[in-house]
């Protein structure tokens, strides 16, 4: 949501990096036949509440479920110095696809479930790198 002045409010500070994270789809709706890869993708920022990604997406079909969380991604982030990995789920807030580019989607990706350990090395981590 836009402010005056076209300045984006933001909840938690936003680090922008380049760093692979590993995620799975997954869903319990039977009707939506979702196989247990696990793909890479690039973080572009991170924040506490969520991440701006790219990364493959398997099928164009998906960007509905997606949407209307139907679809979750479970995401694991390899934070350089970090003492373990951060394992999260991820609900899609938007999906860019281009036509023909399902290698190269666009997501951004607000975090659901994450275990107070995973939260807090998180914070911790974003607070040491600054904005």
């Amino acid at each position: 949501m836009a402010q005056e002045g076209g300045a984006e409010r933001r909840q938690h500070k936003r680090v922008t990096l380049d760093l692979p994270v590993f995620y799975r789809f997954r869903t319990s709706d039977p009707r939506l036949k979702i196989e247990k890869l696990t793909y890479q993708g690039m973080t572009r920022n991170l924040s506490e509440g969520g991440l701006l990604m790219s990364g493959p997406l398997p099928d164009l079909a998906w960007i509905s479920p997606l949407l209307m969380s139907k679809i979750l991604l479970d995401m694991t982030l390899e934070l350089p110095g970090a003492a373990r990995s951060i394992a999260v789920e991820g609900r899609a807030a938007w999906v860019e696809a281009k036509p023909g580019g399902l290698q190269d989607a666009m997501y951004g990706i607000t975090f659901g479930t994450v275990a107070r350990e995973s939260k807090e090395a998180l914070r911790a981590w974003i607070e040491a790198r600054g904005s």
